[in-house]
């Protein structure tokens, strides 16, 4: 199936019979041989039955045996074939039957010629079923046969054959049976190319032309040891969107050409593993960890020392290494702990990392499964719930408005808080299927209070057509009564789209919404947010309201933000009030609103709690 020139120039011991595609490839191929060897058996019965039948119409005996012969040797043959599906083991036996099949219709009545259509179908038959080597030995063995036959024919060693051709009409068939053999050897050359050709980019990488992650699989002997190593390219991506996707590759190939380099100095084979990830195979040969260490952190300093010229710019790769050892008893996973120590790496901004059994990583990734399960369990099954937390005036102790928050139901069936699965949504892209079943509550509940109801979006939410659609379609179509959703910004990542984001928030003050900035002290949540965006509110975050009581600086804090706002017409909101106390020094710092447990948990129904005294009294 794969030509000779193809199995010496893949790496050496690679065991690419072990491999997905040669399996794949085997199966076509054989599926292909079995239903030409079936066609061919049952062809040969059937012809031999119909000549029976019609020798004894006619009442002919002569020729029943040689019938006889050729129908047993064919139901014999078909009977194997469909109770072993050997389809290896029945090839040569179906072309000696083909060949035998030829000498006894030489000796049938010339007024059925089959022995010619045996002739001139032998080659491509043959050649397809079992390969250009094979196929042209097995043609050379039919075509010596009938020499020898015609010979010990003329010897009178067999009796009178029927072959009633001339000189020339011989002359002409053994021209046909020729170009017939050559157009089909190069058929079969052609697809053998072809899979050639399939092999080598499923086996190679196109960019680099190492051998890829497939092959490091299949090469690693079984009664050896290794280290292995993932060398990862960390500014890969950066590179791209600095100098173009177009360098992506000439970057790879730089790192490549250098790692083909080193590899005899630092004993390794090499691999292109996926995306900027290459592999280092290193055999161990007694090496301990600490020694692992030393070696990985050579190979790395020798990468970073080495720069790639592009233009007047000399640019350097930050290269890491991830690595683990390869034993008997993690040949499987030997790929997975590198690529864990690896990470484990990156985090702790370390160049070299070695995998020693830490699976904190891998804990962590089966923890954001199980998030991710629960989170679309809840999205698909409809099970999401919106709470709504009170906000109290100060200077009234009334409900104000509710803030909606998200509820997930987890795996023991009770709700609890989003805050776990947010970057995970996020990351997943169901934050957006998230933020719009919130918004839809919001509405549902601006229909229930005569309360405001404000929903935490992101500046994402805000850039997103779909939600710009959604919010103005519920805006347009909700009475002047129920226009009192306040949008609550919750970004903790840089703002970029600024004036897209002022623009959105602006129309969405026109159709009545007012505008929140939450979590101020937090992240980006800081003073630039007052000068970037409209606002109507400010939501101090809790972390700074917890330390109002004994941190000082986060009391001048307060006391300046308030002041900023009241000067600027803001309403100040701070949140996470659980203590009286707190409640009573933000109170007296001029904070408009209080939210937290001291006046009310989230829940589902939108009930009034009783008034709480809050004022300076």
């Amino acid at each position: 199936m794969l030509s000779k020139k193809l199995r010496d120039s893949l790496p050496e011991g690679f065991r690419f019979r072990e491999t997905g595609w040669y399996h794949a490839i085997s199966g076509i191929n054989e599926k292909s041989h079995r239903m030409l060897l079936l066609v061919g058996l049952i062809t040969a019965a059937l012809a031999s039955i119909g000549y029976i039948l019609i020798d004894l119409s006619h009442r002919e005996s002569q020729y029943l045996v040689y019938y006889l012969l050729c129908l047993a040797a064919a139901v014999a043959l078909l009977f194997f074939f469909l109770k072993t599906g050997r389809t290896a083991a029945l090839t040569i036996p179906a072309v000696i039957f083909l060949i035998a099949g030829f000498v006894l219709t030489a000796f049938l009545p010339s007024s059925r010629d089959l022995y010619l259509l045996i002739f001139l179908c032998f080659p491509p038959l043959v050649l397809q079923a079992l390969g250009i080597r094979r196929g042209s030995f097995w043609t050379a063995v039919f075509f010596a046969t009938v020499v020898l036959t015609f010979a010990l024919n003329r010897f009178g060693v067999f009796g009178t054959w029927n072959i009633t051709l001339t000189f020339q009409q011989i002359i002409v068939a053994v021209i046909i049976f020729s170009i017939i053999f050559i157009l089909g050897l190069a058929g079969e050359r052609q697809k053998e190319h072809y899979i050639d050709q399939l092999v080598m980019r499923l086996s190679y990488d196109v960019a680099t032309k190492l051998p890829n992650r497939e092959v490091l699989i299949h090469s690693i002997p079984k009664d050896r040891q290794f280290l292995f190593a993932i060398v990862h390219i960390e500014n890969f991506g950066e590179l791209g969107t600095i100098f173009g996707y177009e360098m992506l590759d000439e970057i790879l190939q730089f790192i490549s050409r250098y790692l083909q380099q080193w590899s005899r100095e630092f004993n390794y084979s090499l691999y292109r593993l996926r995306g900027n990830d290459f592999g280092l195979l290193i055999p161990r040969a007694g090496m301990d960890g600490p020694e692992a260490e030393v070696l990985l952190n050579r190979i790395c300093s020798a990468l970073r020392r080495e720069f790639m010229a592009w233009g007047k710019l000399n640019i350097h790769l930050n290269i890491k290494l991830g690595a683990s050892f390869v034993e008997d008893a993690s040949r499987i996973d030997f790929l997975s702990k590198a690529d864990l120590a690896l990470k484990d790496g990156i985090r702790s901004h370390r160049a070299v990392s070695l995998y020693k059994g830490d699976d904190s990583i891998r804990d962590s990734a089966i923890d954001s499964l199980k998030l991710y399960s629960t989170l679309t369990r809840n999205l698909e099954g409809k099970t999401c719930r919106a709470y709504f937390q009170p906000i109290i005036d100060t200077s009234t102790g009334e409900v104000v408005w509710f803030e909606s928050l998200l509820r997930l139901k987890d795996q023991d069936g009770f709700y609890v808080s989003p805050y776990p699965f947010l970057s995970l949504a996020s990351s997943t892209g169901l934050d957006t299927d998230i933020t719009e079943f919130m918004l839809k509550e919001a509405f549902t509940a601006l229909r229930k209070t005569p309360c405001d109801v404000s929903l935490n979006v992101t500046f994402k939410d805000l850039l997103l057509p779909e939600f710009e659609k959604s919010l103005f379609s519920y805006l347009k179509d909700a009475p002047k009564s129920d226009k009192r959703l306040i949008l609550e910004i919750i970004e903790r990542d840089e703002l970029v789209e600024n004036e897209a984001c002022r623009n959105f928030l602006e129309r969405a003050r026109e159709h009545g919404c007012k505008i929140a900035i939450d979590d101020f002290g937090s992240g980006y949540s800081n003073f630039s947010r007052l000068i970037q965006l409209p606002m109507d509110i400010l939501k101090i975050d809790g972390s700074l309201t917890q330390k109002c009581l004994h941190d000082e600086k986060a009391q001048h804090l307060i006391r300046i933000v308030v002041e900023y706002c009241r000067a600027n017409e803001i309403k100040v909101v701070a949140e996470h009030v659980d203590k009286p106390e707190i409640a009573k020094f933000l109170a007296n710092c001029g904070v408009h609103y209080l939210q937290g447990y001291h006046f009310g948990i989230p829940q589902e129904s939108l009930s009034d709690p009783a008034i709480i005294e809050t004022n300076n009294e």
